[in-house]
């Protein structure tokens, strides 16, 4: 585990339900959005702070490169790079 693994997962969630239920996940790519989620959750398990924190920028590089999906799309993920950010000022 390490200090993203809750909002990971809940991330991962949130993307399994956007796909299921916004009339906007097909123009995506239900897919796609499918291996964000699995991502996420493969993420959550990483077993090094540097394989989290490098698997949250390529997730939100993914995420930001695709277009805006709204807020509705995993904003427990949104709130993991915040917190990946904050952290990163501290240091």
């Amino acid at each position: 585990m390490n200090q993203f693994t809750d909002l990971l997962r809940k991330g991962a969630d949130e993307a399994r339900e956007f796909c299921l239920t916004s009339p906007d996940a097909p123009s995506f790519g239900v897919e796609w959005l499918q291996r964000l989620a699995q991502r996420m959750e493969a993420a959550s398990q990483a077993a090094s702070q540097a394989d989290v924190e490098r698997e949250i920028e390529a997730l939100a590089y993914s995420i930001c490169d695709s277009g805006p999906m709204g807020e509705h799309f995993a904003p427990s993920f949104t709130q993991a790079l915040d917190a990946l950010q904050r952290l990163r000022k501290r240091r």
